[in-house]
């Protein structure tokens, strides 16, 4: 009884240790999520990008040039390889609207691991 005891009682103790990356550095989380509000052509890109935050690098989130589709993969082996499904995956999406992938009916990269990309 006592070990399961101290087996709760710890796993309480380290629960609260855990925090999360909005939480290390509000200061630089409230200014990606202001740039995120000014970003992103969807209504729901920015909530969504609160969840992105917060999730671990490599990470990536792309847009369409055209619309408001986008994409993001998270935890994946490198940052080229977050980059290249994310922009997979959100090129798909403007498929079921468009023809065919081109220069204008594209999407592109906008942010890695929490850092915007400029255009």
């Amino acid at each position: 009884m006592k070990i399961k005891l101290c087996i709760l009682l710890t796993a309480i103790a380290l629960s609260g240790c855990a925090t999360t990356l909005s939480e290390e550095n509000p200061s630089a989380y409230a200014e990606s999520l202001a740039q995120a509000k000014v970003i992103f052509k969807s209504k729901t890109g920015a909530p969504r990008y609160e969840k992105y935050y917060n999730f671990p690098n490599h990470k990536a989130w792309a847009q369409s040039k055209v619309s408001s589709a986008n994409s993001y993969v998270t935890n994946k082996t490198s940052k080229e390889f977050a980059i290249e499904i994310a922009i997979e995956n959100c090129n798909q999406l403007l498929l079921k609207k468009y023809s065919k992938i081109t220069d204008r009916v594209s999407c592109e990269i906008i942010n890695v691991d929490n850092e915007w990309v400029s255009k």
